[in-house]
């Protein structure tokens, strides 16, 4: 359960930012807000349908982040990390007050950088579409950055 609240977690950043809700959590915001649930591995978007082949290749990509962020996270930061999720606060501001080292830092982010890339190649234009139109109603930009198909 605590390592898929995490994937969750950067499954949802990637896609919304860090005011999205993750699983029944919600991050305290000035932005609309949008609750997602996720369903193994797979977050329920508004008006975004998966085809099941896509459901699997999410749940495989939230499989490899889990495992990549327990080698990078101690146990009781990834403690830390979920109780902060469950209680509604900003998931990023509990990952900054963690005493992460500069490698740590970079490997986080290029753990981000990975899923951002391969969540945008199981998307389809359409869904890609949607989610940047339901992101710029939460008043965030570009969730998947300076990715082209």
């Amino acid at each position: 359960m605590k390592a898929k609240l995490i994937s969750a977690l950067f499954l949802t950043t990637v896609i919304f930012g860090t005011t999205a809700g993750v699983s029944n959590a919600q991050f305290r915001s000035n932005r609309p807000n949008i609750n997602i649930q996720m369903q193994d591995g797979v977050p329920s978007l508004p008006g975004i349908d998966f085809s099941d082949d896509q459901k699997e290749k999410l749940k495989d990509v939230s499989e490899e982040v889990r495992n990549r962020m327990g080698e990078i996270l101690t146990s009781e930061q990834q403690d830390d990390l979920k109780a902060a999720i469950k209680a509604g606060n900003n998931p990023k501001e509990t990952m900054e007050s963690f005493d992460l080292s500069s490698e740590d830092k970079t490997k986080l982010k290029k753990v981000q950088e990975w899923q951002r890339k391969e969540i945008f190649n199981v998307l389809t234009d359409e869904q890609k579409q949607k989610i940047m139109q339901l992101r710029q109603r939460q008043g965030g930009g570009n969730p998947f950055g300076n990715i082209r198909g």
